[in-house]
């Protein structure tokens, strides 16, 4: 019973595995990895107290449950339970085959992975809250029917709220990216803008340097002709008084 065990353990590990491979591949098998793991999870505490895994100590997942009044994780696994974990995936396995005969699955999404996941992840579920509350077989049989019917409505509301969030974190990222490039674009036009304007700042501001060095020489020889031309009747004037003057003592 061991070997049964510890085969399906790993063929849910397996299984686990080709679900990343899947989601990695950008396939729409996100709702059915987080059913695998959680599968994983489960089988793993609900058959914690057989050999060789009880040696992982899984079965403390369930201690927080000591908590709840008339429950015991001290309960004894049923080998029923397994029995019909592989007869999910055995029908899993035959649908598969003959649809990827038939549409060549391997470049087509396969919806009926995360169908069966969630149904192995239910199963499990059901069994260990049965057991849990020590309900037998007429528990077992209530919480079938109801996970059934709920099970059948939740999956495609949950698929849904994936699918949301899956949509609305694609779109937070187109629009950072658009953001992102028109930012760049504004940085990049003002850059070109101040770039244009100094080329054009600098010629302006040399030929303003030019003219006022111009006018400035041009003020400055004016001025020195001025000097000169008023030297020159100072000159004059004094001349003309020194010769006044000494008419005047020949006169006298």
């Amino acid at each position: 019973m061991s070997v049964w065990i510890s085969t399906l353990a790993l063929l849910l590990i397996g299984s686990t595995f080709l679900f990343i491979m899947a989601v990695l591949q950008r396939k729409p098998q996100l709702p059915g990895l987080i059913f695998a793991i959680l599968t994983v999870l489960a089988y793993l505490s609900y058959y914690g107290d057989r050999s060789p895994l009880d040696r992982l100590h899984a079965r403390a997942l369930l201690n927080s449950f000591d908590a709840i009044p008339n429950a015991s994780t001290s309960f004894r696994s049923v080998a029923l339970v397994s029995y019909l974990l592989a007869g999910v995936y055995l029908v899993r396995i035959i649908i598969f085959q003959r649809v990827s005969i038939r549409r060549r699955i391997a470049h087509v999404s396969n919806p009926i992975a995360n169908f069966t996941a969630g149904a192995t992840f239910a199963m499990l579920l059901g069994a260990i809250v049965d057991s849990l509350f020590h309900w037998g077989w007429a528990g077992a049989v209530v919480i079938g029917a109801i996970m059934a019917l709920v099970y059948l409505g939740v999956l495609g509301f949950f698929e849904g709220i994936l699918r949301i969030i899956q949509e609305s974190f694609g779109y937070i990222h187109i629009r950072l990216k658009r953001w992102l490039s028109r930012l760049a674009i504004r940085v990049v036009t003002i850059a070109s803008y101040i770039a244009s304007l100094s080329q054009r700042l600098v010629p302006d501001l040399k030929t303003v340097a030019d003219n006022l060095k111009e006018s400035a020489e041009s003020h400055r020889e004016k001025y020195q002709e001025q000097i000169l031309e008023e030297d020159d009747k100072l000159a004059a004037a004094h001349a003309r008084h020194q010769d006044q003057a000494r008419n005047r003592r020949k006169r006298s």
